[in-house]
């Protein structure tokens, strides 16, 4: 469990705080929820179940308490300090003394072999219910191979809307070696030399390239570090970023990986 609120309340001088915020901070940053959970309340990627989860049993996402909480201390620190006449100075991370930052950044789950997901995905709509999606897939599917096209490459269009706007993304590409076993998960992994004929693309759009684990690597300690690897290669310098597939991470598992890597975000 987590404490529900935080109070704050300055009386002659003395601000007094009622309330655990270091226990909110260390389950949200921790995944500790993840080692407690067992495998009746995980979905089918050994991820924890919204209902099972704290999130969805104390009502974090209608009423974001952390967010609330940490609110009050911004508020009630400046009116302590000001009442014994000590300032305050407040230190950005983000440049320009900005307050807040966006990073934008997407996955690159498939490079080559397009035309395999595009024959799987059709028929997952079919069996959820949803044939005008399938029908539309398998039309965008056929022009593309009459055209000759691999849709899966055309990066400058995205890449022109993001110079439009001043945006500079990360591209997360999805490396590791592909089994029948990843491929079941919509894991069409792929050697890191394919990431070659974009990367000129990418980088005239200034934009970074980063790691994307693939969707077993969490269950193999020394397979986040051969990725790494392997893309700093291609790129001919260090890989600073990593998003995870399917948002395994399993615990802290995959965060302690990539620390271990010096990866940076």
């Amino acid at each position: 469990t987590a404490p529900i609120d935080l109070k704050t309340t300055l009386i002659d001088g003395v601000l007094e705080i009622n309330g655990n915020l270091l226990a909110w901070i260390y389950l949200m940053l921790s995944h500790r929820e993840e080692h407690l959970t067992s495998s009746e309340h995980r979905d089918r990627h050994d991820r924890i179940l919204y209902a099972s989860s704290l999130a969805c049993r104390q009502n974090w996402l209608k009423k974001p308490k952390l967010t609330i909480a940490i609110q009050k201390l911004a508020e009630a620190i400046p009116e302590y300090l000001s009442s014994i006449d000590v300032p305050l100075f407040i230190k950005s991370a983000w440049p320009g003394g900005k307050s807040k930052a966006v990073i934008l950044s997407h996955d690159i789950d498939i490079l080559d072999k397009w035309i395999l997901m595009a024959g799987k995905v059709p028929l997952e709509n079919i069996a959820k219910g949803k044939i005008r999606n399938a029908l539309e897939i398998s039309l965008s599917t056929f022009k593309n191979l009459i055209k000759g096209c691999n849709p899966v490459q055309d990066f400058r269009w995205m890449l022109d809307v993001e110079s439009k706007f001043d945006f500079h993304s990360s591209f997360h590409f999805l490396t590791g070696k592909a089994s029948f076993r990843s491929i079941l998960q919509s894991d069409i992994t792929y050697s890191t030399d394919r990431i070659e004929g974009v990367l000129p693309l990418i980088r005239a759009y200034d934009s970074e390239v980063a790691l994307h684990s693939s969707y077993f690597t969490p269950d193999s300690p020394g397979e986040l570090e051969k990725q790494r690897v392997d893309l700093a290669k291609v790129l001919n310098g260090p890989v600073k970023g990593l998003r995870a597939h399917f948002l395994r991470t399993k615990g802290q598992s995959l965060l302690h990986s990539a620390s271990n890597q010096e990866l940076s975000w």
